[in-house]
C-alpha cells in the first residue's frame, strides 16, 4: 500500500524545487569563474603591495626603478599564484554569494 503524507508532501517537492533553483545557479560560466578569480588577484596584488609598504629598507638590495619593478613582477606572479590555488577563499565567497542571491531572486518570481 502507497502511504502519502498530505503535510510532507509539498515540502518535498518545495525542497527539490529549491535544490534544482541551487544547483542551477551555482553553476557560473568559465567567464565568470575566470572574472571572479582575477578580482582575488587584484585584491592579493593590492594587500602584497601595502603589506610591503611597511617593511623598511635595508639599502642592501637597493632601492632603484629595477628593484620595484622587479617586486611588483614577484607580488603580480605570487597574487595569480594564490588566486589560481583558491587560498583566500575571496572568489569562492563571492561564487556563494551570488548564487544565493540569484537562488533568493528564482524563489521570489
Amino acid at each position: 500500500m502507497l502511504r502519502v503524507d498530505p503535510i510532507m508532501t509539498p515540502s518535498l517537492a518545495r525542497a527539490e524545487a529549491v535544490q534544482r533553483a541551487v544547483d542551477k545557479s551555482t553553476s557560473l560560466g568559465e567567464e565568470e569563474k575566470e572574472a571572479l578569480q582575477e578580482l582575488e588577484g587584484y585584491f592579493v596584488s593590492t594587500l602584497m603591495k601595502e603589506m610591503r609598504k611597511t617593511v623598511q629598507r635595508s639599502g642592501l638590495l637597493g632601492d632603484g626603478f629595477s628593484m620595484r619593478a622587479y617586486e611588483e613582477m614577484l607580488d603580480d606572479a605570487l597574487s595569480k599564484e594564490a588566486a589560481r590555488s583558491g587560498q583566500f577563499g575571496i572568489a569562492r565567497l563571492v561564487e556563494e554569494q551570488l548564487s544565493i542571491q540569484e537562488l533568493q531572486h528564482q524563489l521570489k518570481g
